[in-house]
Formats: structure tokens, sequence, C-alpha cells
């Protein structure tokens, strides 16, 4: 009996040890992990008149991953909720500049930082934002099929473009090439005046591509800005149409009808910046 009493309180005093919660049962540690969140911003910088206007910024993320919006300036406002959750569209407005002084606002998004300018350069073409995002323009180029646009201008001075960009949701990424024609009949590739080539966007994100840092000096004239396929690297994606303000004309490049060929003037977001050259 003596050595059953002492087993007993050796068993009950091993039970009794060890970690146990607030009701008395014991617990295991539970790991917790907070998964790594990287964003892609774009774009991370713009350009507008001193009149305002409207842009959008994409927020590229994991469906988990949280990002906020702050800008630094009162003069520009967010149009929707400053933060959300995973991938979004962040659209914003500009109010007009009284002084017409060039400005710069700093937005931090997601942590990146996006510079937003207002003033100078002064904007040469600007056919405004679509009015139809959800239909529009057919634009693509790959080794069976290319189907280009170009929008006709007319300058009454002396300008050296900087910026040009157009509206557009890239459908699948590629080489997109920016060339200037002169005359006001329609271009004919090989004879265009500057050539320029970028990537073409991340897909599904409708936004404003294009060039910056080009010094292009365009005498008094009529001229044709064409956004060009060439790459015949599956580029493809969609220009939303009916803009407020559109070019004089509209041409399509397509190699059935042996290039580039009139179109009714719908229209597609243009804009291009620059600055008046002295004579």
């Amino acid at each position: 009996m003596r050595r059953l009493a002492v087993l007993l309180v050796l068993v009950l005093g091993f039970a009794g040890c060890g970690p146990s919660d607030s009701g008395g049962n014991p617990s295991s540690p539970t790991a917790t992990t907070t998964p790594s969140c990287s964003f892609t911003v774009s774009p991370t910088t713009a350009k507008y008149p001193a009149t305002g206007g409207t842009g959008m910024i994409t927020i590229t993320t994991a469906s988990n991953c949280s990002w906020t919006a702050t800008a630094n300036v009162p003069w520009l406002q967010f149009t929707a909720a400053p933060g959300g959750t995973g991938y979004a569209s962040l659209p914003y407005h500009l109010d007009s500049s009284p002084s017409n002084t060039p400005r710069v606002a700093t937005l931090t998004v997601a942590g990146v930082s996006v510079s937003i300018a207002q003033g100078e350069p002064p904007v040469i073409v600007d056919t405004g934002i679509p009015t139809n995002t959800g239909v529009g323009f057919s634009f693509h180029g790959n080794t069976i099929s290319e189907l280009w646009w170009a929008g006709r201008f007319t300058l009454d001075q002396s300008y050296s473009l900087t910026d040009i960009s157009y509206y557009l949701t890239p459908l699948y990424p590629g080489t997109v090439t920016v060339a200037i024609y002169a005359g006001t009949g329609v271009p004919v590739v090989g004879t265009e005046l500057f050539k320029e080539t970028f990537r073409g966007g991340s897909s599904g994100s409708t936004n404003w591509y294009g060039i910056s840092g080009i010094s292009w000096t365009l005498s008094p004239g009529t001229y044709w800005l064409a956004f060009e396929a060439r790459g015949k690297d599956n580029y493809y994606s969609v220009l939303p149409s009916e803009v407020p303000f559109p070019m004089e004309a509209v041409a399509a490049y397509r190699p059935w009808q042996g290039g580039y060929v009139l179109e009714t003037p719908e229209g597609f977001g243009v804009r291009v910046f620059g600055k008046g050259v002295s004579k």
C-alpha cells in the first residue's frame, strides 16, 4: 500500500505540470505569419495644364494587401476612397491654377511616391479622357495581323514636344512605336519625322501611356501623331472612344488596305505636351 500511494503522488504531480490556459486545460503555442506585400503603382509621373484635369492611378498587389494614399497639397483631391485592399484604380482631380504658375503635387500611394506636375510645359493637344470606356478601337500588332491608329493636328507656331501619351486598355503588353508624320494626307510608314518606342503597359490597366523626355521640334504646320505596333510581339489593346475634343482627322493602318486610310473621327484619348520655340 505504501508503494501504491507514492506512485499515485508521482503520477498526479507530473499531470499537473506544463502549460495551461485560463480554464486549466493544456494549451499549445500558435505561430502566426503575416504575408509580405509588394505594390506596383502606375504611373509615377504625370503632367497637366493650368486649367486642371482628372487622372487615374493603378495599384497592383495581392488581394489581401492593404494600401493607403495621401496628397501633400489641397488642390489635388482623390475622388474615391484613398485606401483599400488588393488591386484598385484610384481617380483624382486637379483644380485649375489661378496664377498659371507651374506647381507639383507629391502623392504617396502604397508607399510609392507619385509626382503630378501642373502648369508648364503647355498642352499642345488634349482630347480629354474618352467617355466610352467600355467600347473602343482595337489596336494590335503580331505576325498575322496589324491595326494601328493616327490622329491629325495643326500647329500655329513652332513647338518642341516633350511628352506624348494616349489613353488605352492594354490586354497583352508589347512594343509600341510613337511616330510623327508631316502633311495633311494620311501617313506613309517610313516617312516619319520622329519615332520612339516604349512598352505598352500592364494587362487590364486603363490609363495614359506613352513617352516622355523627348525633344522633337516641329514648325508651324499640319502633322499626324501615330501609335503603331510594329514589334509584331503580340501586342494587343483597346483605345476607348468618344473624346470631348477629337483630333482633326483619324486614320487606321491596315496592311490589307495598303497602309493608312481615313476613318470616321470618333476620336481616342491623346495628350501632347511641349514648349514654344522662338523663331
